[in-house]
């Protein structure tokens, strides 16, 4: 299970709104001496967090501003990883190779099939993901409150290199 630190945004009856602090990573990295998370932080920052729908499988009364431990099942993960990357990529070298060899298509052609292979599967992803019960294999589940846990990101030691 994978695990992270999440705060509560609202509560209702079907679960709980939980949001991922921002983080810079340790004190070194957001000085830039660090293994450069902070730098990447700061690239990848966002203007407003994401907000996500967690099931409350603690079954604890959470209110707004809680800090919980949300957790998602490996295989979820993995799952959705390879419908989201690798379903699409596979399509397209099928429809480009499809192209190539039983038509004999030119080059431009080819990589045409092969554009429109990747954005069928991208389409195909998408059809999947509005199908009733796809989206509860992927829904993060409330642990347990985090009661001042706390996530090491890197190390604040030298490592001596």
């Amino acid at each position: 299970m994978i695990e992270e630190r999440a705060v509560v945004v609202e509560s209702s009856d079907q679960g709980v709104l939980v949001t991922t602090p921002t983080r810079a990573g340790c004190a070194r990295c957001a000085e830039g001496r660090g293994c450069g998370g902070g730098v990447l932080g700061r690239l990848t920052e966002r203007r407003s967090q994401p907000v996500v729908m967690a099931t409350n499988a603690s079954g604890g009364g959470l209110a707004a501003g809680d800090a919980v431990i949300v957790g998602l099942k490996d295989e979820a993960l993995v799952s959705a990883s390879l419908s989201v990357y690798v379903a699409p990529l596979v399509l397209m070298l099928v429809t480009a190779v499809t192209a190539h060899w039983l038509f004999a298509a030119s080059e431009p052609l080819v990589v045409a099939a092969g554009i429109c292979g990747l954005l069928g599967g991208f389409g195909w992803v998408a059809r999947r993901a509005r199908q009733p019960g796809w989206a509860e294999r992927y829904q993060p589940v409330v642990l347990r409150r985090a009661n001042g846990e706390t996530a090491e990101f890197c190390d604040t030691e030298p490592s001596g290199t």
